[in-house]
């Protein structure tokens, strides 16, 4: 799927949303640098010409900024900021931290992490300030963090110490909350459990709540060198366990300009979207600016991230648009006619339309349409106490199914709520009829689904008896005026061949005919990672980082699916994103060390080394010695090694690409090895 998510001003004034000036004082359409506010010394301040399009009507949104380490706030300046605060009306604000560390970096790693710390104290002090301004005009209900490397991870933390505050939060490539200043340049594996553990102790039990009316957008660019990019699947991961949000199966492309996309996946808690996880095509390690954007870790490879989130922020904050609600639906005959009448509300708006939907299921009294036929979608108002009504015209005598859905002054639907009603005289007592019966197996689990049609509205249950290796069986409650169902879902079924039996009865001790499915369950394979390397699942490079950030060392189950003609995937039950390589169904199976590692994931294949010990990481493990002709060595300073691609820099210091090897200062003189293309070590070939 693509989508392409920038709106140019002539679209918004097409599409209603207010670009006029907001108040004669406002600072409209311009930079303000070096503001001292909210504990900050110097703050960069945008405000925009435009109002936000949700929330309050002519108030703006606020978001908060924070750069990374050694990079000036007067890089943002140059970020195409500007383009994403008129778009979507936000105040945006850069802040130069005041109890910066090391290398001027926000300080993240600072085991404080409380309302009243340094410069969590001095954030929280700023958006005070700048809320209750008239001059930026902020709906405190729209106000967002994000940030840059450890701009990211103290933009996280502060969403967490603050969650009453930020409505939404986004770091970019920035490592785990919680995790030390050591583990900025190697992954460290952490559970979405333990995230979400520090996250609300973070938040004390007085504001964990707030926790749960917050969304987040977590960043990382693809060609990353320098943050490991595993972290962001990890904070995506994390934060799904603090919203308790489920991963949506389809990708999306986000198109800014040509040739400057990002990869969208989102994470949902019923219907609200709450969790996006943006992979930044073809960007190193830097804040993703979009086309023209310049300076220092600022890049433009990608899309303009500001203007993302705008859009996100605005769509999804659950502060400012939850969705209306249906209550005390009925629909009576009345001579012919579908009496409708039901009670639509929206906490924090107003219901603008009730759509009304009527569909007829049967040709004749007590026969049942294969397709149901819609009769119309007919819209209607609400008074002011929410009660809408509906007449529709004379209908043929049949039964009838009724949905609504409510639209609040945002947009935003109802969930459809329904019911049935009879017009005319019922027909004789009839069982139920069940149709479409189908069984969904999810890995080692079963759910059945399926229609019913009680042409007498009386159908009270679903029997749901499952046989085979393990037997299971359910009854499912049902309405008389419900035409759909699913069981409850089965799991833990070990492998082989089922098949189900599904009967509906009625108040009258009625049955349908008995609906019989087949399906297979593969039980999968299970193990921790080493036995899925060894079995040839996963790999080092594929499936290992994804695999460990979910499961540690516990063990997890994969099954084999087809991905293509001959090509096939082993992927976990639980976590798509734990998954190996794509290979051939059928891969050969050799062992030429017969140390019971197939050559295809050994990383050994000549001795023997069924532990696949590699101590530094290169792909090659420690029982295999390095060819000294396949070595070369780089004799320069830290700068010229920085330079030439075979060194990465923070913090005042350098670091070797590949090993991660500590360096040192920048005109210090080091040697490194390469021993293999793109992986250098600290010291001399062999």
């Amino acid at each position: 799927m693509q989508k392409k998510f920038k709106m140019s001003k002539l679209m918004q004034g097409i599409c209603g949303i207010s670009l006029a000036t907001l108040s004669a004082g406002s600072l409209a359409g311009e930079w303000e640098n070096n503001v001292p506010m909210g504990g900050f010394s110097d703050v960069n301040i945008y405000t925009p010409d435009s109002a936000s399009p949700a929330g309050e009507t002519g108030k703006r949104a606020l978001m908060l900024v924070l750069p990374g380490c050694a990079q000036p706030n007067n890089n943002f300046l140059t970020a195409n900021l500007e383009d994403a605060a008129e778009e979507h009306g936000i105040v945006i604000a850069v802040p130069k931290g005041e109890h910066y560390q090391n290398s001027q970096c926000y300080h993240w790693w600072d085991t404080t992490r409380n309302r009243t710390h340094k410069d969590l104290l001095n954030i929280k002090e700023l958006t005070d300030e700048m809320t209750v301004s008239s001059v930026y005009n902020i709906d405190d209900d729209q106000v967002y963090i994000a940030g840059i490397s450890a701009g990211a991870t103290f933009a996280a933390i502060a969403g967490c110490v603050f969650p009453d505050v930020f409505a939404g939060v986004s770091p970019s490539a920035g490592p785990t909350i919680g995790v030390g200043s050591g583990d900025a340049f190697t992954f460290k594996a952490v559970t979405p459990a333990v995230i979400k553990q520090r996250c609300e102790s973070y938040a004390t039990s007085s504001y964990k709540d707030d926790l749960q009316t917050q969304v987040t957008v977590v960043a990382h660019g693809t060609a990353d060198t320098l943050v490991p990019t595993s972290y962001n699947e990890q904070n995506a991961k994390g934060y799904a366990a603090l919203y308790g949000a489920s991963r949506e199966s389809v990708t999306t492309t986000i198109i800014d300009e040509p040739g400057h996309t990002a990869t969208e996946h989102i994470w949902k808690r019923g219907d609200d979207t709450v969790l996006s996880m943006l992979w930044f095509e073809g960007l190193g390690h830097a804040w993703s600016g979009g086309t023209g954007a310049t300076g220092g870790y600022i890049g433009s490879d990608s899309i303009n991230v500001a203007s993302y989130l705008g859009a996100f922020f605005a769509e999804n904050n659950l502060r400012l648009n939850s969705a209306p609600q249906i209550a005390s639906l009925t629909a009576i005959d009345n001579n012919s006619s579908l009496e409708i009448d039901g009670i639509a509300t929206d906490i924090d708006g107003s219901v603008e339309n009730v759509a009304i939907e009527i569909v007829k299921l049967e040709s004749s009294p007590g026969v049942p349409l294969s397709t149901p036929e819609l009769i119309g979608t007919f819209n209607v108002d609400v008074d002011a106490n929410g009660n809408f009504g509906y007449s529709s015209a004379t209908l043929a005598d049949a039964l009838y199914k009724v949905n609504v859905i409510a639209t609040d002054n945002k947009g935003k639907d109802s969930t459809i709520s329904s019911t049935s009603q009879r017009i005319g005289e019922p027909p004789a007592d009839s069982a139920p009829v069940l149709s479409n019966v189908a069984v969904n197996v999810t890995g080692q689990c079963a759910t059945v689904s399926g229609d019913i049609f009680d042409a007498n509205q009386n159908a009270n249950s679903v029997a749901v008896t499952i046989t085979g290796p393990s037997a299971s069986s359910a009854t499912v409650v049902v309405d008389g005026a419900d035409t759909s169902f699913t069981s409850a879902t089965v799991c833990d079924l070990t492998g082989g061949d089922y098949s189900v039996t599904v009967v509906a009865s009625d108040d009258t001790s009625l049955d349908s005919d008995a609906v019989v499915e087949s399906f297979n369950i593969d039980a999968g394979k299970t193990g921790d990672y080493n036995y899925h390397i060894a079995e040839g699942h996963i790999t080092w490079g594929v499936g290992y980082p994804n695999c460990v950030i979910t499961y540690g060392t516990n063990e997890f189950t994969m099954y084999n699916e087809t991905v293509g003609t001959n090509q096939c995937q082993w992927v976990d039950s639980v976590d798509p994103s734990c998954a190996g390589p794509v290979q051939a169904c059928e891969p050969v199976v050799n062992d030429m060390d017969n140390d019971g590692v197939l050559d295809g994931v050994d990383n050994c294949i000549d001795i023997p080394n069924p532990d696949q010990l590699d101590s530094d990481g290169d792909g090659v493990g420690d029982a295999c010695p390095i060819n000294p002709t396949d070595c070369t060595d780089h004799s320069a300073t830290n700068t010229a090694h920085y330079a030439g691609g075979r060194a990465t820099y923070l913090w005042g210091s350098y670091y070797a690409v590949g090993s991660g090897d500590y360096l040192g200062l920048a005109y210090s003189t080091t040697n490194l090895a390469e021993t293999s293309t793109g992986h250098y070590d600290l010291g001399t070939c062999p």
